[in-house]
């Protein structure tokens, strides 16, 4: 059976192991308090523990064992495991017999397997940091004599500060089966041996494994290679639709050539996962050191900038195919590969009207051709330097870069395609050419559907000269695009004194649109570097701030204790960007940015106000505008808030976090219907996230649709089983519901996370009443807290603490009218409704308060 939280609090998932049931109907085993049960399947029974003697939370599998001589091996095979001591192993603690009953007591890990990461080609710089933590953590095991067997997806977890974490040691290596079984393609394969069984999963078995034959070391870098290449290309390299054919492809097959199927991954990496995919053990690395030594050569090039970084693949567009066919919208071909990106266009963001009375610029991704690898970045510090140069005309919007390398990797084939897709009205076309040390950059601006060249230009130079070159094309570019209507809207662009500078600071925006922990760090690195040499360049300035304002907002989800020491940087590193340059519209963003996580919403309108004037295109700046708006109790501060979500979706249709906070808006004004529609296209962008799922529940417990919250609340949770308020809610569904087992299952769980008093704490106790029978106890306790909320001090406190106390009045309003308590249902929405205005609109819609 699959663990019940494969994702989330994740642990060693037990299989199929014969043997007798222990008895486990008292709350301790030995010296372990059995919490909450965690999956079961044949092989026994995992539980959420408490270690007694050192108050050590532990995932515990109590196992079946009936046979002596198959108990024996388990639990030394597991004391074996013990020795394992490493920060990318799941430690196993302890094993042992209890009452006749084998179990081992492992590290409670908590994160999301690398199972969820399949199907979408991860950026190279994760598949650097997850292929070294791998290796690392395997190569220990090798060292110490212990081979782990079945590496797959499910058994390398990623914890939510990123380290990776391999479980399943002990219990992996050797099984106690007695027979072979028929298996589907996710389940276990056993093979009878001398001592016990081989066991892999068909699908991430070695050749020797697949044969049954002996397996060292090299059996484990072989399936590690299958992994890394399912993360980099998106697909499987042997799984065929029956297991006997796949074990058939592994023995036999060549895998396909990665580097066809992902050009941009380095020679390095792809060549290192194929020899680890070689056939013949002997042909593959000679240990893991050798693969590691490779993968961290590869990640030090990327952290120093001599390794050129695709930012999410931004693929540049093949300019001898685009000059055949401008007369009449040619082909812009070589994107077959790419994986389309979903849509979404709702007639409310239509395009239409997009550029607000400006010209609609859309700079593309300038083409390399002959250039040398370590000045690959200069192409994207090209496409960099044209943006922000036309950004200084008053009459052009220029569409950020990152959505028009969606719009590109979107499988747009012609240029009608592409400029429909954009709203753009102008297409800007690069192509870098290098010959003899000599480089030539070649620009196209293109008009209309059928490609009309409107104008073109050539700048010269050579690396030693690449910033004149940068320098000619910001004064040349503009001019390009006719007559301006009106003044520059702020200075010149700002110029680095150093190719150097521009190279760190080029490679550092790469980076951080990764958007994870270690590429923000990276990125922080970088910028730091650049400004060692040029601590006046402002955008690298601004970059250092962007870097820090996400390591303190991925901080505060993580609850490091530096969380707000980073906020606090971002704010100083974002002034100091703006006062060196006020014209840079990137920089008023992310200072915006970093006083709203702050709280300071007064700054952060004014900032985000200032980077949409000078950038209309900004959508992140147009998403904290609207949240400036929307934490404003009037009418038209609300309407205002949902113009800028709106227009922050047409301009990046696949931007989750402005479909999620217009679901919110939509949510809270009673429009719960489309607030679903956006918050399942935010879940669909963002499956991770865990807000999205939250909000498209409220929005259907709020319309009284409680299978469909139920369902949309199980999703959020195999994502991340630890979402306090999406177990809360889930206790929600199951009281109104009646379902009182679910309901203490889920209550129980969260029970300690908010302190008392706390909103979530209160309402969560006093349904713990309600489900008991206690009805009269349950409306006692949300009188108290509606009595505190109507004598409190709102005047200085946070709108979000208002917030949070309405959105739970509400929840104890609907567990009042569920219990005919129709009186204290109407005074708890009565306050719901003064504390956060909305709430009587959403009571329309409620099928318990609709009538109140």
């Amino acid at each position: 059976m699959k663990p019940a939280c494969q994702k989330g609090a994740v642990y060693n998932g037990a299989r199929d192991l014969p043997v007798a049931t222990p008895d486990l109907s008292q709350p301790m085993f030995g010296s372990y308090r059995l919490l909450e049960p965690l999956g079961e399947g044949g092989m026994g029974r995992v539980w959420k523990a408490m270690d007694v003697r050192l108050e050590r939370v532990v995932a515990l599998k109590i196992l079946k064992g009936d046979d002596d001589e198959r108990r024996r091996a388990l639990v030394a095979e597991a004391k074996t495991a013990c020795q394992l001591q490493h920060p990318n192993i799941a430690v196993v603690y302890d094993a042992g017999e209890q009452d006749g009953a084998p179990y081992i007591a492992m590290e409670f890990v908590e994160g999301s397997n690398l199972a969820a990461e399949v199907g979408r080609p991860l950026p190279v710089g994760r598949l650097l940091a997850l292929a070294i933590q791998a290796c690392k953590g395997l190569l220990h095991a090798h060292q110490k004599g212990v081979v782990h067997r079945d590496i797959k997806p499910d058994n390398l977890v990623l914890t939510p500060d990123g380290t990776l974490k391999i479980l399943d040691f002990g219990v992996a290596k050797r099984g106690l089966f007695g027979s072979a079984e028929a298996t589907a393609q996710a389940f276990t394969l056993t093979r009878e041996t001398e001592v016990g069984i081989s066991v892999g999963t068909p699908s991430y078995m070695s050749p020797e494994q697949a044969y049954g034959q002996s397996q060292g070391p090299s059996a484990d870098q072989f399936s590690l290679a299958v992994v890394l290449f399912e993360l980099a290309s998106g697909h499987h390299p042997f799984r065929k639709a029956a297991v006997v054919e796949t074990l058939h492809a592994i023995a036999k097959d060549k895998a396909p050539d990665l580097g066809a199927l992902r050009r941009d991954l380095p020679r390095n990496f792809t060549e290192a996962v194929a020899r680890m995919l070689a056939k013949d053990p002997d042909a593959r690395f000679s240990s893991l050191a050798e693969a590691l030594e490779v993968f961290e050569g590869l990640e030090l090039e990327l952290a120093s900038g001599r390794m050129p970084v695709p930012a999410r693949r931004m693929p540049a567009l093949p300019w001898r195919w685009i000059a055949l066919g401008l007369a009449g919208a040619g082909l812009l071909g070589g994107l077959a590969w790419l994986r389309p990106w979903g849509r979404w266009s709702p007639s409310s963001t239509s395009q239409v009207g997009l550029g607000q009375g400006r010209k609609v610029v859309a700079v593309l991704p300038v083409e390399l051709e002959g250039v040398a690898p370590d000045l690959a970045w200069t192409g994207r510090s090209l496409q960099d330097v044209m943006a922000m140069g036309l950004l200084r005309r008053q009459d052009l919007m220029v569409l950020d870069r990152v959505r028009v390398a969606e719009a590109v990797a979107n499988g747009g084939s012609s240029l009608s395609h592409l400029q429909r897709d954009l709203g753009a009205e102008y297409l800007v076309m690069g192509s870098l050419r290098g010959a003899g040390g000599r480089l030539r950059l070649s620009v196209r601006v293109v008009r209309g559907e059928q490609g009309e060249v409107v104008d073109q230009l050539q700048v010269q130079g050579d690396a030693q000269t690449l910033l004149d070159m940068e320098d000619e094309l910001t004064r040349r570019l503009p001019a390009l695009l006719g007559g301006s209507s009106g003044a520059p809207a702020a200075g010149p662009v700002p110029r680095a004194k150093l190719a150097r500078t521009r190279e760190l600071y080029t490679k550092g925006l790469d980076l951080i649109v990764q958007g994870n922990i270690r590429s923000f760090e990276l990125a922080r690195q970088l910028f730091d570097e650049a400004l060692l040499g040029e601590p006046d360049y402002a955008p690298a300035r601004a970059g250092l701030a962007w870097a820090i304002l996400e390591l303190g907002a991925t901080g505060i989800h993580l609850g490091k204790a530096d969380a707000a020491l980073n906020l606090d940087r971002a704010v100083e590193e974002g002034r100091k960007a703006v006062v060196l340059d006020p014209g840079l519209a990137f920089a008023h963003r992310v200072l915006a940015e970093a006083y709203h996580r702050k709280g300071d919403f007064a700054n952060a309108h004014q900032e985000a106000q200032r980077a949409v004037d000078l950038d209309p295109a900004d959508f992140r700046a147009l998403v904290t505008l609207g949240d400036a708006f929307a934490y404003e109790d009037g009418a038209p501060e609300r309407a205002e808030a949902r113009r800028h979500y709106l227009r922050a979706i047409a301009l990046r249709p696949q931007d989750w976090f402005a479909h999620y906070r217009l679901a919110v808006l939509l949510q809270n004004e009673g429009e719960l219907e489309e607030g679903l529609r956006h918050a399942d296209e935010a879940r669909r962008l963002q499956p991770s996230a865990d807000y999205p799922h939250l909000t498209a529940a409220l929005c259907l417990l709020w319309m009284g649709r409680l299978d469909e919250a139920q369902t949309r609340i199980e999703e959020g949770l195999m994502q991340n089983a630890q979402a306090r308020l999406l177990t809360l809610t889930a206790a929600e569904v199951a009281h109104h519901k009646g379902d009182r087992a679910a309901f203490n299952r889920h209550a129980q769980a969260v029970q300690a996370a908010w302190p008392s008093g706390n909103p979530a704490r209160e309402l969560l106790d006093g349904l713990a009443e309600d489900a008991a029978g206690r009805r009269s106890e349950a409306r006692d306790r949300f009188l108290v807290f509606l009595a505190s909320t109507r004598s409190r001090d709102w005047s200085g406190r946070p709108k979000g603490e208002r917030r949070t106390a309405s959105v739970n009045l509400y929840h104890m309003a609907q567990a009042m009218a569920l219990g005919g308590e129709r009186e204290t249902a109407r005074q708890l929405l009565e306050e719901a409704e003064r504390l956060h205005p909305g709430k009587r609109k959403v009571a329309l819609k409620d099928p318990l308060l609709r009538g109140l």
